[in-house]
């Protein structure tokens, strides 16, 4: 499938899937309350940091090795899942280290810190791992539109579970937090299994012993290095200020807090899908000559991302309370600030990808670092002063700055202003984009 085909088809499915996960966002919130979505941030955002510190990137090496034909795909998918078994490890001894020091604290809530919980976290961790080296070798062969369809098919499904919970029609021996974290995990399992399924019909991998050798692995670990870096840094940017908010101003501020954070970056799932599309094709010196399309797709992003805003923003107000409860009335003046640095972070997220697929890592390892210094001295400086304003604040200020540099190095690098952007033209593209993408769900 073409290059255009592959965004469209991962756009309009990743357009419904943001409405889907919208939609059960509000009756997941409902369950959990102001407080139970603090804890549920929390855990969420300690497991996602661990599987970025311990992931070390490598989906990213993957695809980048893998798409090019650089390396042996087999010897790279053995390699990999020895490195998901002993970080897997390394997890369950962190948490003993953890245990015996009293920092359990920094992953689970009070009430949730027994043996049970803390294997749970392991499983968790070792599933989104193997996940992410899975649809790491899909994307790499762009295998796009199964994973896109299938990944509808379950945010409708889980959107039916959770309101069959909501309304009791379901009843399950747990609430609140409890039974958002299991029900979320049990609910992941089909895209990991799907994935894999694909991974065999398409014949992608043949299973070996045989490990990368040791200049191979060198290579795909000075790759994944940089990009490591980059990833963690970008990760603390975007969720230091869960632990700051709940250090300062508790589990309830923060569930206010993490919701409109949740809310307002849902305007990166479109930017996202289209990078890994394009991550891929950049990875590939066949197809070279894309640049000035994957500019166009910035720029639609950006409209697109913009216009939806603008609604969003006004419906805010009136609808977060009346589908979230009184609780989080306060998350619409915090969405609209940090609206403000999420919407020119969608073309980041595209020009992210040329960068990384063209081997310019270190463009992407400054962005990171910009973004990361200005937001711990934003959330250092600003939360303990003025709680969830200063991290909306801190959090825009540190977006824009990452967005103002690697603009610029967009621009030393290929001589095109992404910045300038024609809203006619891009309402043309736009237009041509949607009736194509009709008349591909219509074949």
């Amino acid at each position: 499938m073409s290059l255009r085909k592959n965004i469209l088809v991962n756009y309009g499915s990743q357009v419904i899937n943001t409405g889907l996960a919208f939609i059960s966002s509000v009756f997941i919130t409902r369950l959990l309350g102001a407080e139970g979505r603090g804890e549920y941030s929390l855990f969420t955002s300690s497991l996602q940091l661990f599987v970025v510190w311990l992931g070390f990137s490598l989906p990213v090496s993957i695809i980048y090795f893998v798409a090019g034909e650089k390396i042996s795909k087999d010897r790279i998918f053995s390699t990999m899942l020895l490195f998901c078994l002993l970080t897997t490890l390394l997890v369950i001894l962190l948490l003993i280290v953890l245990k015996y020091t009293g920092g359990l604290w920094i992953i689970f809530p009070e009430r949730f810190r027994g043996i049970n919980w803390q294997l749970f976290f392991v499983a968790q961790f070792f599933i989104m791992q193997l996940n992410g080296i899975i649809i790491a070798y899909l994307n790499a062969f762009k295998v796009f539109t199964p994973q896109a369809k299938f990944a509808t098919v379950i945010a409708f499904l889980s959107l039916v579970v959770w309101v069959l919970l909501y309304f009791k029609i379901i009843n399950l021996p747990w609430s609140g937090f409890q039974l958002v974290v299991f029900v979320s995990f049990i609910l992941s399992i089909p895209l990991w299994l799907f994935g894999f399924y694909l991974l065999r019909k398409n014949k992608i991998i043949v299973f070996t012993k045989s490990l990368l050798k040791t200049e191979e692995f060198i290579m795909v670990m000075k790759f994944a290095f940089i990009a490591y870096l980059c990833n963690a840094m970008q990760f603390l940017s975007y969720r230091m200020d869960f632990w700051f908010v709940d250090y300062f101003r508790g589990s309830t501020s923060l569930g206010v807090y993490s919701l409109a954070v949740a809310l307002a970056q849902l305007f990166w799932i479109l930017p996202n899908a289209i990078s890994q599309v394009l991550f891929s094709y950049f990875s590939d010196a066949k197809h070279s000559n894309i640049l000035n399309k994957a500019i166009q797709y910035a720029h639609i992003t950006f409209i697109a991302s913009l216009i939806g805003a603008v609604l969003f923003f006004i419906l805010a107000f009136f609808a977060i309370p009346l589908l979230y409860g009184k609780d989080f009335s306060d998350a619409g003046w915090m969405i609209g600030i940090l609206l403000l640095g999420v919407l020119p972070f969608t073309i980041t997220t595209i020009l992210a990808s040329f960068f990384a697929g063209t081997n310019r890592l270190l463009i992407n390892f400054r962005t990171s670092l910009i973004g990361l210094v200005f937001a711990a001295l934003g959330y250092i400086l600003l939360i303990p002063r003025w709680g969830v304003m200063g991290a909306c604040i801190a959090s825009v200020i540190s977006y824009n700055a990452s967005n103002v540099y690697i603009y610029y190095k967009f621009y030393k690098t290929t001589g095109n202003k992404i910045w300038k952007i024609n809203p006619l033209a891009v309402l043309q593209n736009m237009k041509a984009s949607f009736l194509q993408l009709a008349v591909l769900k219509k074949s």
